[in-house]
């Protein structure tokens, strides 16, 4: 996680190590105009209810971010891990019931957030997909992320960065 943060932030990383006495680690960072570069905070009047799906296996960050939204005034289905995730794209389903997005964690034991994302594009083709991920696997100018994901987020979430990709969600879509 250190390096991946590293790596989005552009910092170089050095470890030195010596058994019995210790281990120094470097980060540096390029001076940059932080204030210039974060997008534009978009208010939660600003984006109409939605009906969510989030996807983690860690219960902090699955509790307090969907608090949040709910906050934010969305419908929020808690899923705690891949399997729990894709039973509920699949309830819902048989329920007649959808999502207006799924946000899934990328790195989660037995069923990851590829597979979430995948079943969830089998069973709701059209609905966008935000896959989180704190293993610095952002995507880099000119990428695309895979074909069952819509937008990948760096982790820890910035929920104003989430409220952009919410604003733009039917552009995600297509």
């Amino acid at each position: 996680m250190v390096y991946g943060a590293a790596q989005r932030h552009k910092a170089s990383l050095e470890i030195d190590s010596t058994p019995g006495k210790g281990t120094c680690i470097r980060l540096e960072f390029a001076a940059t105009r932080a204030e210039a570069e974060r997008p534009q905070t978009i208010l939660p009047s600003e984006i109409p209810p939605l009906r969510l799906l989030l996807v983690d296996d860690d219960p902090a960050v699955l509790n307090s971010t969907r608090v949040v939204l709910e906050l934010d005034g969305h419908t929020v289905v808690a899923a705690d891990g891949g399997e729990a995730g894709i039973e509920a794209l699949r309830n819902a389903k048989d329920g007649g019931q959808s999502f207006d997005v799924i946000v899934t964690d990328l790195g989660m034991p037995y069923i990851d957030g590829n597979q979430v994302a995948r079943t969830a594009k089998e069973l709701f083709p059209s609905t966008p997909v935000i896959l989180l991920t704190g293993w610095g696997r952002k995507m880099g100018e000119g990428e695309n992320p895979p074909a069952h994901v819509n937008c990948i987020l760096s982790k820890p979430l910035d929920l104003d960065e989430l409220r952009a990709v919410f604003v733009h969600r039917f552009e995600l879509g297509k």
